[in-house]
């Protein structure tokens, strides 16, 4: 019996110690699961364990929750509106929870009828989408950035949407553009959410086109994305912080 125990110890720890490297980590109750590391930033590389991007968090069973806090998670931050908060609320996100903070901030909150409206995504698939969150959220994702910069020291940052692709693949590529990541890995980390969620959610893809389209805005009204997040209001010092503990 001590045997037993001690040996399911050790796998445990093993089991802890591989996720820390692990780019996608393989959950039950969770999809799209996934470390920003790993990635070559000039002569630097991305830190795994620093930053984590998923889908919903509304059914996370006992065992991927301990997964989720042995990555030294602290931090979630909720890119959903009101209305999908209160139809699939986070498990993290209650009363009782004492270890990881979270905190709700809507990218889509100013949107203009003018840049986004369900009608014009049903007649032009998800580019309205992103070009709203780049021309009407530049407040929201300065929010966000801040909001990791403010809680980084804490551990661990888990960032997620609905199916953790669109709101946190914008998200996901202000952190790794701050870091200095090549665009077309930036890209490939966008497009993969498909192969992620296509045995959950068919349909719901990532086509590059749709981040290629927000580039397109970034590059040809901001000359780039340092300068979008700057023109945000997102400040030199906090880019700065973001690098000093992401980069190796």
């Amino acid at each position: 019996m001590c045997y037993d125990i001690k040996n399911k110890k050790r796998q445990v720890i093993k089991t802890l110690n591989r996720d820390l490297e692990l780019r996608r980590i393989p959950m039950d109750s969770v999809f799209n699961f996934r470390s920003l590391g790993g990635y070559a930033a000039g002569e630097k590389v991305t830190r795994h364990g620093v930053f984590y991007r998923c889908g919903w968090l509304d059914r996370v069973n006992k065992s991927d929750a301990q997964r989720i806090r042995s990555l030294g998670i602290k931090t979630v931050i909720d890119l959903r509106d009101e209305s999908e908060i209160l139809y699939k609320p986070d498990v993290f996100d209650n009363p009782d929870e004492k270890e990881i903070k979270t905190f709700h901030i809507n990218l889509m909150a100013d949107f203009s009828p003018e840049n986004f409206t369900y009608e014009l995504q049903e007649q032009q698939g998800l580019t309205p989408f992103y070009r709203a969150i780049i021309l009407d959220g530049g407040e929201k994702i300065r929010q966000v950035i801040d909001c990791i910069a403010e809680n980084i020291d804490r551990g661990a940052v888990l960032f997620h949407c609905a199916m953790g692709k669109d709101r946190t693949g914008i998200t996901a590529m202000a952190l790794l553009s701050i870091a200095g990541v090549d665009r077309l890995d930036i890209l490939a980390d966008y497009q993969v959410s498909e192969t992620y969620i296509f045995s959950s959610w068919e349909n719901m893809g990532s086509d590059v086109e749709n981040l290629l389209a927000s580039f397109d805005i970034i590059d040809g009204k901001y000359g780039g994305a340092i300068e979008y997040l700057k023109s945000c209001g997102v400040s030199g010092e906090v880019m700065d912080k973001i690098r000093a503990v992401f980069l190796k």
